[in-house]
This record gives C-alpha cells, sequence and structure tokens, in this order.
C-alpha cells in the first residue's frame, strides 16, 4: 500500500510538472503570438491610414469606372477630340494618385486603369455627371449655367407681359422648369454634343460654345406662345338722379386677354426633331433610367 501511495505521489508529482511545463510553453506561445499581433495591429494602423486616403481619393474614380463600363456596353463611339480633351481633364484631376501609383503593385495597375475608364466616360455622354466639377478659370459649372437659363426663362416671360398691356393674364403651362424636366434636357444636350458625329465634344466641362448649345437646346424643348384678345362685355348700369328718378342704360367695356401657353418637349419628342440615329437613341434612354435620377437632381441643384 506504501509503495502503491508512494508510485501514485510520483506519477501525481509528474502529472503536476508535465501539466505545468504544458502551460508555461501554451503561455510562452501566447506571449508570442500577442507580441506579433500587437506588432501586426501597429503596422495595420498604419496602413489603414494609408488605405483611407486611398479610398477617399479613387471613390470618386470608383463611380467613374463603372459608369464607364456601362458607357462602353451602350457605344464605343467616342469623338477623338472628345476622348483627348477627357483624358487630359482626368489626369488633372488624378494629380493625387501619382503617390499611389509610384507604389507599383495591384494600387498602381487598378488606377491606371480606373483613369483610362474614367477618360472614356468623360468623352461618353455620361461625362455630364461631372460637369459640376471646376475646373479653374472664369468656366461656369452646370449648376451656374442651369440656374442662368432658369432666369432667362422668367425673364422672357416677364418680357412678353411688359410688352403687352393687358387686363387679364391667362397663363396655361407652367412658368418655371422643374427639376424632372430639367433631367430630360441635360439629357438630350448630353447625347447631341458627345455623338456628334462631325463636331462630337465632351461635356464634363463647359465653355461659351457648350453653353450656347445648352440654350439652344433649352428654348427648343420650351416653347412660348402668347396672343392678344380682346373681349367686349356689355353691362346694364341703373343711376338715380336727385329726384330719385332711375335711368337704366347699357354700356360696353373692353376687356384685354393676354394669353401666354407655355410647351414643354419631352426627349423622345427631340428624337425626331434632331434626327437622333440608333445609337443615340439608345444611349438617350440609358440616361433617362431611374438609377440616374439622383446625380441629375444634383446637377440642377435640387
Amino acid at each position: 500500500m506504501v509503495k502503491t501511495a508512494q508510485r501514485s505521489v510520483k506519477t501525481g508529482d509528474k502529472a503536476v510538472k508535465e501539466a505545468t511545463k504544458g502551460t508555461l510553453k501554451t503561455a510562452a506561445k501566447s506571449i508570442k503570438t500577442a507580441d506579433h499581433t500587437a506588432k501586426a495591429a501597429v503596422k495595420t494602423s498604419q496602413t489603414a491610414k494609408t488605405a483611407a486616403k486611398t479610398a477617399q481619393t479613387t471613390q470618386r474614380a470608383e463611380q467613374a469606372a463603372r459608369l464607364a463600363a456601362r458607357a462602353a456596353a451602350v457605344s464605343a463611339k467616342t469623338a477623338a477630340k472628345a476622348m483627348a480633351a477627357a483624358i487630359k481633364a482626368i489626369i488633372a484631376a488624378a494629380k493625387g494618385l501619382t503617390a499611389l501609383i509610384a507604389v507599383g503593385g495591384w494600387t498602381a495597375v487598378v488606377v491606371i486603369l480606373v483613369i483610362c475608364l474614367a477618360g472614356f466616360l468623360l468623352g461618353s455622354a455620361f461625362g455630364i455627371f461631372y460637369s459640376n466639377e471646376s475646373p479653374g478659370g472664369n468656366t461656369p459649372v452646370m449648376t451656374e449655367a442651369v440656374s442662368k437659363l432658369n432666369e432667362e426663362f422668367t425673364a422672357e416671360i416677364q418680357r412678353i407681359q411688359d410688352e403687352n398691356p393687358h387686363d387679364t393674364l391667362e397663363l396655361s403651362g407652367s412658368d418655371s422648369i422643374s427639376a424632372n424636366q430639367w433631367r430630360e434636357i441635360l439629357t438630350v444636350y448630353a447625347v447631341k454634343v458627345t455623338a456628334d458625329p462631325e463636331k462630337g465634344m465632351e461635356v464634363a466641362t463647359l465653355d461659351d460654345t457648350k453653353v450656347g448649345i445648352l440654350r439652344d437646346v433649352f428654348w427648343d424643348m420650351n416653347k412660348i406662345d402668347y396672343w392678344i384678345e380682346t373681349i367686349e362685355h356689355e353691362e346694364t348700369v341703373t343711376t338715380t338722379d336727385e329726384d330719385g328718378n332711375e335711368t337704366t342704360e347699357t354700356i360696353t367695356t373692353t376687356e384685354t386677354i393676354l394669353h401666354i401657353n407655355i410647351t414643354f418637349k419631352s426627349h423622345t419628342d427631340m428624337i425626331a426633331e434632331y434626327g437622333f440615329n440608333p445609337d443615340q437613341v439608345k444611349m438617350l434612354n440609358e440616361l433617362m433610367k431611374d438609377e440616374y435620377q439622383q446625380l441629375f437632381m444634383r446637377l440642377v441643384g435640387s
């Protein structure tokens, strides 16, 4: 029994030693793992800062790439001059990516690919969505052009009223252009400018020429007609003299009515008016999809 007890004690002592040894090894291993994790966390923290800057810098470019892919699927025809101008614009806007390209590796490949896709995008009708990005100088952005044309529209209606004295105004149609109407105007403008077979231009920026084209499209799609109508009204008037005698007479009055009729043409109306070809119609219908509505609302300041 004593030998058995001693043997049990030795066995227990050995078990304790082995357990302790295993625990110490596990603890040591855990410490090394924790140390490795801590170092990795520091590196991750430093990488996170770079990643955050990368994500912020390339966010718009990635959106451009997605739209570019859609543009390529809709139409592969882009004017050479428009493409050249678009590539210059995207390179100028991508100065913040220079450091990333210098790093090399997959980051550089992605950035260069995005720039190329964005260049195609800006040269297509989808470039309209970037027309609020100011290139500097005195060049207007789309929101400013929209505001200016809205003022011209209101001023024209007021001019008609001022130059045609009237007693009554009869206005049919809206005396202001809604955001949805502007969406159709900008869609027609984008397709008309970028898909012109001879004078194709990008629509990501504005200049005097393109503002002039936008103005022409605006007035082609918003027609104001007016005319004067004169109506005679007969009235029976009863008067009483000092002696209380009543006299009844019929008098004629003239009312001058100014009629102003405002007619808005939709983007589908402009297909025949501008003679859009099948590719242009396809692009027109693509831009009018609901998924682009919010992008157009930003252009018109809504």
